[in-house]
């Protein structure tokens, strides 16, 4: 068996925390182990947690291929872990040990992965190939399940079990179909006989941030599935009186799963399966645990996240009972089993990914740019995902006045689509009431036409969102050139949308260039003074969304950079 490891995954084992063991989960198709991430047990010693709850949390069709662990000298000690050998997915016969050494102290050597297969009782070193995301992408099919099933129960721990025992037991049967509408195809749970013939590439009926995507809808088969049913005896019906309390609740089905493009459709049936079980395991514990705690059942929602870091998915589910500060502590059990710095939060509820994002403005229209002008050097961009605000959104006739406030809401948004905020952007009128609350500006300015600058912006991003930011002065436009590493910095240290304003003019910079051999520099400027429609193809085309040499600032315009820092929190 050949083994592959996305690139990624193995930078974040590199320099991960010493020592650990974990459980390296992937897809294995044509006898090769591809292995996309990593559950970390923080113990030094012992059985990697295949079993916990993030297992559940992954897509169907990812499996545990092996451990990781960090040093030459465990590795006997996790060759001897039979719980990840009786886990490992079909078509598996080893398991896969990957190790990681060196780098531990100073003056010792950059640390180094390899990766051995066990089997048999014998442990053998084979070479290893790393794979990117775009490659990941180009290879995999992404299925998307939604659906609902009904619990009904008496109230209690017990009966809840044996509702969820018995939902259980109705998704992991033939009763259990998929269906995709777009191609009017039915897949069946758990019965491979009756899949069609073909490949997982044939299912893609859509592309997503250049991902193969298909979405299936849960059915269960009511009638027809005589074999099914209990032998001998007639029906007995029990009618009893009396007024009795009844659990009844709609649990959401929102699950996705992985499978290579090349695979059967067979595995597509059982991934999407395995990933309808998942769920409903994650469903069972979090509404469980809070009934333990509360005496009464609290729905609870799967949320879908997607760390840029990871090759996959992760779906939580959360109770309507926990807010975001009460989940603190586990999210950070979440970073850390991931090897996610936790320094951002990624798993808040406002990080859920939206598969189909109803949002009527652009977002992201730098990606797909040109590279700037000189290839030498060093570049930075934004991080995350931010959304596009320029003049005459939100039927606001604001042309000739509202640069600055359209600006404020880009960076607005970009804190909101990363999870710091629960907050949408601020309209304009919202804007000045909060200049006005904080004694910046008098009554009267609410309502008016006047302009704003960079450090009303960072007022505002302040008082609004709780978020600092540093304030850049630059003597003119010509003198900008002269300020590209500390925007480097920013751009790397921070990742956040910089606004600056100069003469009568606001922009957004989402990324700059340098080349230190020979100073020059190019910004990537996102221009608010769009007043078109929300067309990408005209925004990038005609430079509303573009790299910009010096020349483009006006060379004796005083500039103010209003530079946000992130919180560093989950």
């Amino acid at each position: 068996m050949k083994v592959s490891v996305y690139a990624p995954l193995l930078s974040r084992l590199l320099a991960g925390p010493r020592p650990y063991v974990g459980t390296l989960v992937g897809l294995v198709h044509d006898d090769r182990a591809h292995v996309l991430g990593c559950l970390l047990d923080h113990v030094e010693g012992g059985t990697p947690g295949v079993g916990s709850e993030l297992l559940d949390a992954l897509p169907g069709g990812l499996a545990p291929l092996g451990v990781a662990g960090d040093s030459d000298g465990r590795l006997e000690e996790l060759a001897l872990l039979s719980t990840v050998i009786s886990l490992l997915p079909a078509g598996a016969q080893r398991a896969v040990v990957l190790s990681v050494s060196g780098g531990e102290g100073e003056g010792e050597p950059e640390p180094t992965a390899a990766v051995f297969l066990y089997g048999d009782g014998e442990l053998e070193r084979t070479e290893f190939e790393t794979f990117g995301a775009e490659q990941l992408r180009a290879q995999t099919v992404l299925l998307r399940l939604e659906g609902a099933l009904s619990l009904r129960c008496k109230p209690g721990c017990e009966p809840l079990a044996e509702a969820f025992d018995r939902l259980k037991r109705t998704l992991d049967s033939p009763v259990a179909c998929f269906v995709q509408p777009e191609a009017n195809r039915l897949l069946r749970a758990q019965d491979d006989e009756s899949a069609p013939e073909g490949s997982c590439a044939e299912l893609a009926g859509r592309r997503s941030a250049g991902r193969a995507q298909a979405l299936f809808k849960l059915m269960l088969q009511r009638t027809g599935l005589v074999e099914s049913r209990p032998a001998g005896g007639a029906p007995v019906i029990e009618y009893c009186r009396g007024r009795q309390q009844l659990v009844d609740l709609t649990l959401p089905i929102s699950c996705v799963a992985l499978v290579a493009a090349a695979a059967p459709l067979a595995q597509a049936a059982a991934a999407l399966s395995e990933a309808a079980l998942r769920q409903l395991a994650q469903l069972r514990t979090v509404i469980t645990d809070v009934y333990r705690e509360k005496e009464r059942v609290v729905p609870a929602e799967p949320l879908h996240f997607n760390p840029e870091e990871c090759g996959h998915y992760v779906t939580l589910v959360y109770s309507a009972a926990s807010d975001d500060e009460k989940l603190e502590s586990y999210r950070r059990n979440v970073h850390a089993a991931l090897l996610l710095a936790a320094d951002r939060p990624l798993f808040r509820r406002a990080n859920r990914h939206r598969f189909d994002d109803q949002s009527p403005f652009l977002t992201n229209v730098h990606v797909g740019l040109s590279a700037p002008r000189q290839t030498a050097g060093q570049t930075a961009l934004v991080r995350g995902t931010y959304v596009y605000h320029h003049y005459m959104q939100d039927r606001m006739d604001d042309s000739g006045w509202g640069c600055a406030y359209r600006s404020l809401q880009t960076l607005a948004s970009w804190f909101q689509r990363q999870g710091y905020t629960g907050r949408a952007p601020p309209t304009h009128r919202e804007i000045q009431q909060c200049l006005v609350d904080i004694g910046d500006k008098p009554a009267s300015f609410v309502g008016s036409r006047q302009w704003i600058g960079s450090t009303e912006v960072s007022y505002c991003l302040q008082h609004l969102y709780g978020v600092e930011s540093r304030i850049l002065h630059v003597s003119s436009g010509a003198d900008l050139g002269s300020k590209a590493r500390a925007l480097l910095r920013h751009f790397n240290d921070e990742g956040t949308p910089v606004m600056i304003g100069g003469g009568v003019l606001a922009h957004t910079l989402l990324g700059v260039a340098f080349d230190e051999a020979s100073g020059e520099a190019s910004f990537l400027v996102l221009d608010p003074h769009y007043t078109g429609a929300e067309n990408l193809t005209t925004i990038q085309n005609k430079g509303w969304c573009g790299w910009k040499d010096g020349q483009f600032w006006d060379q004796t315009a005083y500039y103010n950079l209003c530079m946000p820092v992130r919180p560093r929190c989950v």
